[in-house]
This record gives C-alpha cells, structure tokens and sequence, in this order.
C-alpha cells in the first residue's frame, strides 16, 4: 500500500522506541520534534501524512497545542496520540480541534501498527477519489503521486526504469507505444539491442505477472483493455 511519511513529538528517551515502530510499519520518517525543546522550535510546512504524539508519562497543553499547529502547517491532518497517563480534558480538545485524531492508551506496537494500517487504507481510498490512483484493471492500480503500482492493494517494487516504462505506457491512452519510442524514452538515444530490450520487459512481467501488457512483434507494446 502507499508509504506514510511520519513526523513525531516525543521524549527524547522514547525517540528510539517510536522509531523502531515507525520504521517497522513501512513509513518514513519525516520531521523529529524533542518535547523539552518545543518552547525552542515551531513546527515547519514540511508536509506529512500522519503526525505521532507520544506523550509517555505527562500530557501537556503545550504538546498538544503543538501537535495541533504542526498538522495545521503541514496539512496532514491526522494526529496518534499515545499516552499513558492522559488528561480526558486535553485530549478531547484534540479531538474536537482536529476530525482525524487516534489515540491509543498504551505504548502497544501491534495497536499502534493496526492505526496506521487503517490511515494507510483510509489515504489510499481518498487517493482514488482524487483521481491520483489511475485504475490499469481488476488487479492492477498506479499512484502517480508516489509513482507506486499496486497488484490487488499490494505494493510491486520498481527500480526507476521500470517506473518510466509504465508511466508511458499508462499516458499512451491505448495507443500503441513503438520500440523507438521506448527506446528514446528509457534508454536516451543510445542504441538499445533486442536483447536489452526483451530481458528489460522479462524483467517488469516478472514482478508483474498479470499485467495486461500487450507485445506486437517488431513494433511495440500498449496495455491490453
């Protein structure tokens, strides 16, 4: 599924901790804030999908407050708090201030993991609405945003040719793409063998195996509707 790009506010003590979650989860780390050091820093417009509050043994109004305005300047919108002692007051500020909040009660991977699961769902059914997932078929989907094909909701793992093969083929529009054309599009102007050639799409249909792509002898290739 797609990637989240994950900015947190924490104890320093915690960084490692979250981290290893995070990072275990399949989402990227994005901007780091220490909760002793917030009096000294504001948030940035450095965007992010979801924002990590792990508050650990307090729950103050300033992080709060923080995590707030953080999700504000990057318009991410979604905040997981974790707590274990909490303030019922604080805490429900939260969640009238900002719609997509998630708190979970205890530092518990696996609950932690299932939330960003389901942001993970939750983003990618909006990327559809939004028309940044492009539809190939019944298994196939292709996110421009993150330039990611999907094989039934899973992510297939392309290196940069791959990913510039099959964006021209999607912006063909049925047409036929000719081997002169990829050849020029993946490869510059160098002379490309057949060889090359044939083991580079091998290659994509191995990682790939149900993709409608559709090969005319000796002149091209489009996807098959």
């Amino acid at each position: 599924m797609l990637r989240l790009k994950v900015s947190i506010l924490c104890k320093r003590e915690s960084l490692l901790e979250i981290l290893k979650v995070v990072e275990t989860a399949g989402c990227l780390v994005g901007e780091i804030f220490i909760c002793d050091e917030i009096d000294y820093f504001s948030p940035t417009q450095s965007s992010c999908d979801l924002f990590i509050c792990y508050l650990d043994s307090f729950c103050s109004e300033e992080a709060v407050d923080f995590s707030l305005k953080a999700c504000r300047l990057s318009k991410c919108g979604m905040i997981l708090y974790i707590v274990r002692k909490s303030d019922c007051r604080l805490l429900h500020k939260a969640a009238l201030l900002n719609s997509d909040t998630y708190i979970v009660g205890a530092f518990r991977q696996k609950d932690i993991e299932i939330v960003i699961e389901l942001i993970v769902h939750k983003k990618y059914r909006e990327a559809i609405v939004e028309k940044k997932i492009f539809t190939i078929d019944s298994v196939y989907s292709y996110c421009f945003a993150c330039q990611t094909l999907f094989q039934n909701g899973e992510k297939v793992s392309l290196v940069k040719k791959e990913v510039e093969f099959l964006e021209l083929l999607i912006k063909s529009k049925n047409s036929l793409v000719t081997y002169e054309v990829l050849d020029e599009r993946i490869w510059g102007n160098r002379k490309v063998a057949n060889n090359t050639r044939r083991q580079f799409i091998y290659r994509f249909r191995n990682k790939a195996p149900f993709f409608p792509l559709k090969l005319i002898r000796g002149i091209g290739l489009t996807i098959e509707r």
